[in-house]
């Protein structure tokens, strides 16, 4: 009996590993409060006291190609997102030096929070386990590459996500797609503010 209640105890937090989408238009969006890469508290209440509506971006590294691309293409729209008196907000499992790094090299302007312990991502949805099933040729450069960033050999990692939560805490649009490689054009995250 012991073994099983072990063996439960070991598996309860996976379970909130997810491939299909938690989080869909018209629910209301889990609250959170993060760090900044500077280590100043971001929360989703304060966000949309001031702005319109949030978009919030769940990515899986500055490693990943497909990650650094979009985060270039948000940053290129950027002003116009704030012009439709919206925010963006990226969150990541990267720690500080990384998410401070990858500021740096593409000029980003808008905030990156941390979520090392996955708490957010959880909440919203997004987090995925790195395995030969999900990832048959990369599962172990992902898993080397998330350890280094993160800090942790958990393997866990979000869904590349996209969610715009309007005034009133709701989500209005959302992208979600289990396959790393696919993102929204930013066309359509513009479009849907």
């Amino acid at each position: 009996m012991k073994t099983v209640i072990a063996i439960f105890l070991f598996i309860l937090p996976f379970v909130a590993i997810a491939q299909k989408q938690k989080l869909k238009v018209g629910k209301k969006a889990p609250s959170f409060e993060l760090k900044n890469q500077t280590g100043e508290l971001i929360s989703l209440e304060k966000l949309l006291e001031e702005k319109e509506s949030l978009v919030v971006m769940f990515y899986i590294g500055s490693w990943n190609k497909y990650d650094k691309d979009y985060l270039a293409d948000l940053q290129s729209v950027y002003p116009q997102i704030q012009n439709k008196n919206a925010e963006l907000v990226a969150i990541t499992r990267e720690t500080s030096h990384f998410i401070s790094q990858a500021i740096s090299e593409g000029g980003l302007e808008f905030p990156i929070c941390m979520d090392n312990e996955w708490y957010v991502i959880s909440a919203y949805g997004c987090a995925n386990k790195i395995s030969s099933g999900y990832l048959p040729q990369k599962h172990k450069e992902f898993s080397k590459m998330n350890a280094t960033h993160t800090g942790s050999k958990d393997d866990v990692i979000p869904v590349p996500a996209t969610f715009i939560i309007g005034k009133d805490g709701k989500v209005k649009w959302t992208h979600f797609d289990p396959d790393y490689r696919q993102r929204p054009k930013v066309e359509d995250v513009l479009e849907n503010l």
